[in-house]
């Protein structure tokens, strides 16, 4: 697995925990479904039969000792779906997020039928699934079921020779492996999985020799209820377990399981904390949407990239949309502008055109949650910017219809993304939003144009404006490779091709592309949002069209305003 240029967000949609699990298939569809729709980027499901409570869990595996004497009188487990099972249901109902197990037993079922069921289920998904495989724990579990409990170490012998065999029938086409504990002859995996080279593979757990296991065989490593402090002084464990196996500590992908509980009441955050105060403190992040913010940045600081988050009550609870909306896109939003080379972080001259702004909302959550689909997936600043300019430029140019909306106050970024059109104000401001969301540095430039015939406006905008120049055309510019460069979207590809006037230079990294819309008469000065005056002008404009539409005697008068239309002068 190579290294994850972007934080991943999973949601764990049950655990054996009493609280922490959804029940019903309904309901866990409902959940995985909002999920998806709050920008989460995988759900997750326990492979396990019984549920405990809070205490129990953690002492059963030697988590941690609660001391909390005699368990309480209530049902020893409560419903929970098999988790192989509710995956290739909920391969069917939901449409991006990856499917993952956290984290498979590997006693319950031969390596040789889990490999061909993990790749069945990746041909579904549409290739959706992350495998997460454990040594196992539950030895009540193992009992009711009538399945072997043997000691520890051969567990995790048993959980090598399936990572093999797996590992083989998804890459070889007629695998043979002879193990100590399993062994195949011609296991064909057809037809095999859909991703290339095979779907991750996780190992799930603590200890010294399932994290041996881990950074030989594994894509990533998942270790439950550790906080930051302690997976930051686990990583050069891992890292020379990594280089003793001949692979590069980068190849082994660090995940945590946590409990989220976001509430903007932080009492009532605690409150539901302690229900489940029988999990490691140190793995709680608990608190409002900043607090919790805060917390899972000193995860990320710690090496952290992949988070499995458990919310409790989640099918009837406000944490997930909460988190969703507010916590998880503000993370995401801090760690893009991180990813900006130190010595340009470093530079006061490019910390503005950084940050959020009155018009340029960069942090927005509609705005964080575009930029990161635009820029999945890419491999630097210039696939990322190349990817924000065609999504504006694609945008529809209306004018007398952004007009409308700006009419009504409605100036920021975010509004130009709801509406879905817009004329150069709302290019420029969604363009600069997204490149800033995605961590590249983007200001506003402005200049005056000679556009006398006005081809791209609206018949009613210009017999108002006529012959006069745009005093103040704004475009997007946005720093790359040590340049700023100058990239005007204003007019929609087909617009301009059907109008005559094409865009004579694609987006090419390295060139300036200028607006067809008139020759330039003049470059002003580019600012990192919009100077008020230039702003309040834009929306005096927006409302005297409207009134001038409304008929009477407006039309007249506010076409022969030549103050209007000259706009304010430039410093």
């Amino acid at each position: 697995m190579a290294p994850r240029p972007d934080l991943h967000f999973g949601l764990i949609l049950a655990l054996t925990i009493r609280g922490l699990a959804v029940t019903s298939y309904e309901e866990m569809r409902r959940v995985a479904a909002l999920a998806e729709t709050l920008d989460l980027d995988s759900v997750w499901l326990c492979d396990h039969f019984l549920t405990l409570a809070p205490d129990a869990y953690v002492e059963d595996p030697g988590i941690a000792e609660t001391g909390a004497g005699p368990r309480g009188a209530g049902p020893r487990s409560m419903p929970l779906l098999e988790c192989w099972t509710t995956l290739a249901a909920l391969a069917r109902d939901t449409r991006r997020v990856r499917l993952g197990t956290s984290v498979l037993c590997h006693s319950y079922r031969p390596p040789s039928v889990l490999a061909k069921m993990g790749a069945t289920l990746d041909v579904i998904s549409g290739g959706r699934l992350d495998l997460g495989l454990g040594a196992g724990w539950f030895e009540h579990e193992y009992r009711a079921y009538g399945i072997p409990f043997p000691r520890i170490g051969e567990r995790i012998a048993q959980l090598g020779d399936g990572l093999e065999i797996i590992r083989r029938m998804w890459t070889e086409p007629r695998p043979v492996f002879q193990g100590r504990h399993y062994a195949i002859d011609g296991a064909v995996c057809d037809p095999p999985p859909l991703q290339r080279p095979h779907p991750p593979i996780w190992i799930g757990g603590e200890g010294d020799r399932i994290h041996r296991l881990a950074a030989r065989a594994a894509d990533g490593v998942n270790v439950r209820w550790w906080g930051p402090e302690r997976l930051a002084g686990r990583a050069a464990y891992l890292d020379a377990a990594c280089r003793e196996a001949g692979r590069d500590p980068r190849a082994l992908e660090r995940s945590v399981t946590a409990l989220l509980i976001v509430d903007r009441d932080a009492g009532r955050a605690a409150a539901t904390r302690e229900r489940f105060a029988g999990i490691p403190a140190e793995s709680h992040i608990v608190g409002t949407p900043d607090q919790c913010a805060a917390r899972i940045r000193e995860y990320v600081e710690a090496g952290v990239r992949h988070f499995l988050f458990t919310i409790p009550d989640v099918a009837a609870s406000a944490g997930l949309e909460l988190a969703g909306r507010e916590v998880l896109p503000a993370v995401r939003h801090e760690e893009r502008r991180r990813r900006i080379h130190p010595t340009l972080m470093a530079a006061d001259d490019l910390r503005p055109y950084l940050e959020p702004t009155r018009f340029i909302d960069s942090d927005h959550p509609d705005v964080v949650t575009q930029a990161r689909r635009l820029v999945e997936g890419c491999a630097g600043d210039r696939e990322r910017l190349e990817r924000i300019y065609y999504f504006v430029r694609d945008m529809p140019y209306d004018i007398l219809a952004s007009f409308r909306y700006l009419a009504e106050g409605k100036s920021r970024a975010s509004d130009v993304l709801h509406a879905g059109h817009a004329f150069c104000m709302g290019k420029a401001s969604s363009f600069v939003a997204l490149c800033r969301a995605a961590g590249i540095p983007a200001r506003v430039g402005f200049q005056q144009l000679h556009c006398p015939d006005k081809p791209f406006m609206s018949e009613e905008v210009r017999r108002l404006w006529g012959d006069r120049t745009l005093p103040w055309h704004s475009l997007g510019e946005a720093y790359l490779d040590g340049r700023w460069l100058k990239l005007d979207a204003t007019i929609d590809a087909a617009t301009a091709s059907a109008k005559g006037r094409p865009y004579a230079r694609q987006f090419d990294g390295r060139h300036d592309i200028p607006t067809v819309e008139g020759p330039i008469l003049k470059d002003l000065e580019s600012h990192a949002d919009y100077p008020a005056a230039v702003a309040d002008w834009y929306e005096t404009m927006a409302r005297e069209i409207m009134r001038a539409l409304d008929g009477g005697d407006a039309p007249q008068r506010i076409a022969s305003d030549d103050a209007l239309w000259s706009g304010p002068p430039p410093r």
